[in-house]
């Protein structure tokens, strides 16, 4: 728990924060406008601020002010403030106001751009880091990241609103237009300030794990999980956290995943390892990786385990003594507190431990061979489990990094007393394989399925010698095959019927409106209803006819696309650039469309037409593109329904030795 001081000074830096929004034009010296998406440089090197938007956390005040007219106000406001809050702010707000003379550059400010922050990973800043991904950490998926759509995603109280951008073209604005700027101008303000509050609060509890310098200078919301570990880490060993140039060698050992055995099946005690990875680096030492030269007697393994790199076992590295601790802590709090945020706080930094010891770039606690053996122990502990589990009469079926699914081949053995003793005993035995052995490791029932199934298809079988797909007369020879991390289950908690999904199509984020609404609707019902996940070609069919019987559906099989002008584009036959000349006279736009075979502005092979053009035309079943929803759907279909099976080469089991 931080101190009353600590707790004090951080409420004081944040009501000394502003949060900070422009809005401006670019324009070259000869006039001609410039295209922010494709000079964004450029344009924030000529851009001129129109309007500022402000809220102030000392004041509790919102301020929308023209740049012009207000000049004054807008540098003494932010001349009073320390904290500097926006989205994009780094590479275009900031920047541009220094470049307008609003922001002293001699002054240094403590900035938080909730983009960066946020934002996936899959974004970078223009330097080519990615983005921090603390949205997808607080279990937001963002589809873009766009202050739109981030704000949509988290559900903020307020959202971003639209106005067309020509007017900040203008510098002399009516009082209609100056109503319009002021509104839309709020909405970015306030969106934004909503994010950061989200941001404080949600993150707050790992400002306990720093010392005094991260906690102020804000390390627990603005740098990376890994960054924020790694600090954390370095203040247990006492050290100051340094950063190394060196790349990390690409290693092969990596997280255990076992191809499921079948297709379904019912009775399965789902067997989960708790925090195995964390376990593994405090009992066995890993942060105290030796010179074996130096140290004749390290542990290199023992009688049940093996390791790459030698280890002191003398006494417990402070680290692993601190892992040891956290884990201590966070079960307490799942036990006696289990809404308090210190628990994700926990397992987060747990979690991040791994990464950090694994990357060469954290100097301070990395070493050769700790990921490595981090994972080759976790493989060892899984195997031994999966041998023991045999021996007391069970089959395993699936198995992930830290996960096992198992059947008793007595059926008389399928009971949580019999399984928890079992599940015991192996326990008991990796502790008393490790050096330093902790309490809280335990192998633990998830849930009793009632029925998993897992998604099979025909994948190509690899040649052994080749390493490439294997072919006869140049044919792939494929086999059914399982898909890892992919299944469904049916399970009971406190009483009632639930169903999981991991991985499959049907539940992704791009998974289409009309897709999801036939699982939770029709299928899941099914489901749970016959227990069993498999349906026939025919009924699958019959679904999706139905539906489309009602025209209104088609807009569910509408996906959105926003597209930039065509001109934009280097190949104007680019789907995008058709877009832009078919429905936005070649300007940029947003549209939702169905693809199809007949009707539509867009495409040549396949079309894409608007809702309204789909409805006018009668669009049947036939001339729509379903393509994406049957791959949906697919899982769901039962194997000697599908067509593709005629595709298999066809030779002996016995010769190929497949199915």
């Amino acid at each position: 728990m931080l101190n009353e001081t600590i707790q004090k000074n951080l409420e004081g830096l944040k009501n000394n924060s502003l949060v900070i929004d422009i809005e401006t034009s670019s324009h070259f010296s000869d006039g001609s406008e410039i295209n922010i998406r494709t000079n964004f440089e450029q344009y924030v090197d000529h851009a001129k601020v129109k309007w500022v938007g402000l809220f102030s956390y000392k004041n509790n005040e919102t301020y929308l002010l023209d740049a012009q007219k207000d000049a004054q106000k807008i540098l003494m406001l932010i001349d009073e403030h320390n904290v500097l809050i926006g989205f994009n702010s780094a590479e275009f707000d900031i920047p541009i106001l220094k470049n307008n003379g609003f922001i002293d550059s001699k002054k240094r400010y403590l900035d938080v751009d909730c983009m960066v922050v946020l934002g996936t990973a899959s974004g970078h800043t223009k330097d080519g880091y990615p983005f921090k991904n603390r949205g997808t950490l607080m279990n937001y998926k963002f589809k873009k990241n766009s202050l739109k759509c981030i704000a949509e995603t988290m559900q903020l109280e307020t959202q971003k609103g639209d106005i067309d951008y020509a007017v900040f073209h203008k510098d002399v604005w009516t009082a209609e237009e100056e109503s319009e700027i002021k509104k839309y101008l709020e909405g970015d303000i306030l969106v934004t300030k909503q994010m950061f509050d989200k941001l404080w609060d949600y993150w707050f509890p790992f400002a306990e794990f720093l010392d005094e310098k991260n906690i102020y200078n804000l390390s627990w919301i603005r740098n990376s999980i890994a960054s924020l570990t790694y600090k954390s880490a370095c203040k247990t060993l006492g050290v100051e956290p340094t950063y190394s140039d060196n790349t990390t060698k690409k290693e092969e050992m990596g997280g255990h995943v076992i191809e499921p055995k079948y297709e379904e099946g019912t009775d399965v005690w789902y067997v989960d390892f708790a925090s195995l990875y964390p376990h593994i680096m405090c009992m066995f030492n890993l942060f105290s990786e030796v010179d074996n030269d130096m140290y004749p007697n390290a542990w290199h393994g023992g009688k049940l385990f093996e390791t790459k790199g030698y280890y002191d076992v003398t006494h417990q590295n402070l680290l692993s003594k601190n892992v040891a601790e956290r884990l201590k802590e966070r079960i307490h709090l799942k036990k006696t507190d289990k809404n308090n945020p210190m628990i994700y706080a926990l397992k987060i930094f747990l979690n991040g431990l791994y990464g950090c010891g694994r990357s060469a770039t954290f100097e301070k606690i990395h070493t050769e061979n700790f990921g490595w053996d981090v994972c080759w122990l976790g493989k060892q502990i899984q195997e031994f489990t999966i041998d023991m589990l045999d021996s007391f009469g069970f089959e395993t079926i699936y198995g992930d990094t830290d996960s096992c699914f198992i059947i008793a081949k007595d059926k008389e053995n399928s009971n949580r007393e019999y399984v928890n003793q079992c599940l015991s005993e192996i326990v008991d035995i990796i502790k008393d394989n490790a050096p330093y052995p902790v309490d809280t490791f335990t192998i633990d029932i998830e849930h009793h399925v009632d029925y998993v199934m897992w998604p099979f298809s025909l994948e190509p079988i690899l040649d052994p010698e080749t390493g490439k797909n294997k072919k006869i007369k140049n044919r792939l020879v494929r086999e059914r095959k399982g898909k890892k991390k992919n299944y469904l289950l049916i399970y009971k908690e406190d009483g009632e019927v639930k169903t999981k999904i991991t991985g499959l199509p049907i539940k992704k984020n791009n998974a289409t409106p009309l897709g999801m609404k036939i699982f939770n609707e029709i299928l899941e019902p099914q489901i749970i209803e016959n227990k069993s996940a498999k349906f026939s070609q025919a009924h699958i069919d019959s679904i999706v006819e139905k539906c489309l019987d009602d025209k209104e559906i088609l807009k569910l099989l509408a996906v959105e696309h926003r597209v930039k002008a065509c001109g934009e584009y280097k190949d104007a036959s680019r789907i995008q650039a058709q877009i832009s000349s078919g429905y936005f006279n070649g300007k940029e736009g947003i549209i939702s469309l169905i693809k199809n075979k007949s009707v539509g502005k867009a495409g040549k092979g396949s079309k894409y037409c608007t809702i309204e053009e789909a409805i006018a035309n009668d669009l049947s079943v036939k001339e729509l593109d379903l393509t994406k929803l049957y791959n949906e759907l697919a899982p769901f279909i039962k194997y000697e329904e599908v067509k593709e099976k005629k595709t298999v080469v066809s030779i002996s089991a016995q010769e190929e030795n497949i199915t």
